[in-house]
C-alpha cells in the first residue's frame, strides 16, 4: 500500500522530481536506446509492466510491437492512455493481474520493489511464448556506490531509496533464472 502511495503521489507531482534516472529534468536512462536494439519488434506482442506514463511501451509500439502496459498507478495509466497509437494498450493493475502470453516481457526498475521477486519471475516465466525474451532492469550495486551505499545500509541501518525492498545483485538474477524457468541466455549491465 505505501509504494501505491508513494507512485500515485509521483506522477501526481513532478516525476522528474522523484525517479533518479532524470537529471536536471532530463531522462538519462540508456534503457530504451538498448531496448531498440535487441531485435526486430514488428508484430511482437509485449507486456511492459510497471510501464509508468507508457514512454518504453509507445516507443516500441512505434517500432511495431503490439505493447499493453500495465502499472498499478491509475494516475500513469490515465497519462499513459493519451497516447494514440493502435498498437498500444494500458490498463491498471499488477504482477497478479497478467492474463495472456507475450513474446517479451519487459519489467524495468520493477523488481526490486516487488515482496517476493522470485514468485514474480515464475509469473513472468508462466506468460512468456516458447522462446520468448524477459527483459529486466534493476539497480546493480556491485560497484563502488553500491559498496558504499550498502555499508551504510548494514551498518547504521539507513535508507538507501525510497522503495527498494531488495539488493539484487547478479548472482540473485541468475538463480532466480534457473530457479523459475526462463533460460538465462545473457546478461549486460547498463544504466
Amino acid at each position: 500500500k505505501d509504494l501505491h502511495e508513494f507512485y500515485e503521489k509521483a506522477y501526481r507531482q513532478d516525476h522528474k522530481e522523484v525517479f533518479t534516472k532524470y537529471v536536471n529534468g532530463v531522462d538519462t536512462s540508456e534503457t530504451n536506446k538498448h531496448l531498440k536494439g535487441l531485435w526486430d519488434w514488428s508484430g511482437k506482442r509485449v507486456l511492459d509492466l510497471g510501464c509508468g506514463l507508457g514512454v518504453t511501451a509507445a516507443q516500441l509500439a512505434k517500432l511495431g510491437a503490439h505493447v499493453h502496459g500495465i502499472d498499478f498507478s491509475k494516475t500513469a495509466i490515465r497519462e499513459a492512455s493519451k497516447q494514440d497509437q493502435p498498437n498500444l494498450t494500458f490498463s491498471v493493475g499488477s504482477l497478479d493481474d497478467i492474463k495472456n502470453s507475450y513474446d517479451v516481457i519487459i519489467s524495468l526498475g520493477t523488481i526490486e520493489h516487488m515482496e517476493d521477486p522470485l514468485n514474480a519471475m515464475k509469473v513472468f516465466s508462466e506468460h512468456i511464448n516458447q522462446d520468448g525474451h524477459l527483459v529486466l532492469t534493476c539497480p546493480n550495486l556491485t560497484n563502488v556506490k553500491g559498496l558504499v551505499l550498502l555499508t551504510l545500509y548494514f551498518l547504521h541501518d539507513l535508507r538507501i531509496t525510497l522503495s527498494d525492498l531488495h539488493f539484487i545483485s547478479p548472482t540473485d538474477m541468475k538463480s532466480w533464472c534457473e530457479e523459475s524457468g526462463p533460460n538465462f541466455e545473457r546478461w549486460f549491465s547498463f544504466d
